[in-house]
């Protein structure tokens, strides 16, 4: 009897020990590389118009005099363009870096490029999941999925950004069944435990 038990809790957990990338299966979507360049292209596009004026050049009047602008100028708009770039660069690299997986009844979240910041949620704890969406983000198409514990620092950290509309419904329905998955088994072992001792 108790190796039948025994063997049973060893399968339920096997099942619980599992492994799996779950980035691969809902990738993020390379629109968020659009998303985190829109506020430094308005920001840079407005200070290099303020630069132009400032140059007392209408740059409306002739297309021109924006191939005459001075040398100052032009130096502040290859510093810009290199602003850009280099964001540009950076909104890939964080887009690649980001990892979200399940292993051994966990949620596990890494975000980072330099410096890894990683959130480990147990599948007992998580309560909600949820996608929210900014002006910017409905603009673009995009979701971002939240992922709420019992602790309130799980809303800040455990998010997962730049999601389309089928793959975060796909990540929700399948974060949520495994959610439920771990609890039935989880219940299931206390349950056959339980009997063990009756």
């Amino acid at each position: 009897m108790d190796n039948e038990i025994n063997n049973t809790e060893s399968k339920l957990r096997s099942g619980l020990v599992r492994s799996q990338d779950l980035k691969s299966r809902f990738p993020i979507s390379t629109r968020i590389i659009l998303k985190q360049l829109f506020p430094w292209v308005m920001i840079l596009a407005l200070l290099v118009v303020f630069a132009v004026k400032l140059n007392s050049r209408d740059i409306f009047s002739d297309f021109n005099t924006i191939l005459d602008l001075d040398i100052e100028l032009e130096a502040f708009v290859a510093f810009v363009l290199i602003v850009l770039f280099v964001k540009a660069i950076y909104s890939i690299l964080y887009r690649h870096r980001i990892s979200y997986r399940i292993e051994e009844g966990h949620l596990k979240l890494s975000k980072g490029i330099l410096i890894r910041d990683t959130g480990i949620y147990p599948l007992s704890r998580i309560s909600d999941v949820y996608c929210k969406r900014s002006l910017l983000d409905a603009l673009l198409g995009l979701h971002c999925l939240v992922i709420c514990t019992a602790t309130p620092l799980s809303v800040n950290f455990a998010q997962i950004p730049g999601l389309t509309s089928n793959v975060a419904e796909g990540l929700s329905e399948f974060l949520l069944s495994s959610v439920e998955d771990y609890q039935l088994r989880y219940n299931d072992i206390s349950a056959k435990k339980g009997s063990k001792f009756v």
